[in-house]
């Protein structure tokens, strides 16, 4: 009697502190926001300061990419505890904590609740915000992937591009990639026209067309469907 008491007070207790203890509260939900609070700061960071490097805006390099790159920590922090639906004072605690080790730059998370549309979000924010999805049905994983693999050695062994380290990986986030393509390619002596051929080419309209073949065909084989890659930002 005594254990079936205290299990229905804790029952009654995380209901009341609507804490959820599920797959989609502590998975899905928690790293859709995480997403949102990396591209907030680290990836607005690394956006900023490439503008700065490339336009010679110094308020950029030595201000701005500092900063919402000392905040990740603590934007990441704020975002999960949104994301779990945590109470005022705990949200609120958790950007206490981060940016006391940091700077006070808390509200660098707050653009994760601003709609800014799927196509923008994902094109020029970053692709984590697909995380939830993924995990929902990792089979929208494939199209983009195969793509990857198709098109990665054209680009190296054909179209012989080149990259900085810092935008190796930052694919069209911010266009960071292809500011870091135009530098390296220049510095090498290797820009011009078909320099941009090939960014276009190869960073926009060819991962474009087969990516989209690649997911027509497998939904007319009903392995994905179009909702399975909504965006709710």
């Amino acid at each position: 009697m005594e254990i079936n008491y205290k299990k229905r007070n804790f029952k009654l207790f995380i209901k009341r502190k609507n804490i959820e203890i599920s797959v989609q509260r502590y998975l899905i939900d928690a790293l859709s926001y995480m997403a949102f609070g990396l591209f907030s700061s680290l990836l607005i960071g690394t956006i900023f300061n490439t503008l700065g490097d490339n336009f010679n805006i110094s308020l950029f390099t030595e201000v701005i990419s500092p900063i919402a790159k000392q905040a990740t920590g603590p934007a990441i922090a704020v975002a999960i505890a949104y994301g779990l639906q945590a109470p005022p004072l705990v949200l609120f605690s958790c950007a206490l904590v981060g940016t006391a080790l940091t700077l006070p730059i808390s509200s660098a998370a707050i653009c994760m609740v601003l709609s800014l549309g799927g196509l923008v979000a994902q094109g020029l924010g970053t692709s984590m915000l697909q995380v939830p999805n993924i995990i929902k049905n990792w089979k929208i994983w494939i199209p983009p992937t195969v793509a990857s693999i198709l098109l990665g050695p054209l680009s190296t062994t054909i179209f012989k591009m080149e990259n900085i380290p810092i935008g190796s990986g930052m694919g069209t986030c911010g266009l960071v990639g292809q500011f870091g393509t135009v530098t390296a390619m220049q510095s090498a002596g290797k820009g011009g026209i078909s320099m941009w051929v090939g960014i276009f080419l190869l960073n926009f309209i060819l991962p474009a067309i087969v990516t989209l073949l690649i997911s027509e065909f497998m939904r007319k084989k009903g392995l994905i469907k179009p909702e399975d890659l909504k965006l709710d930002v």
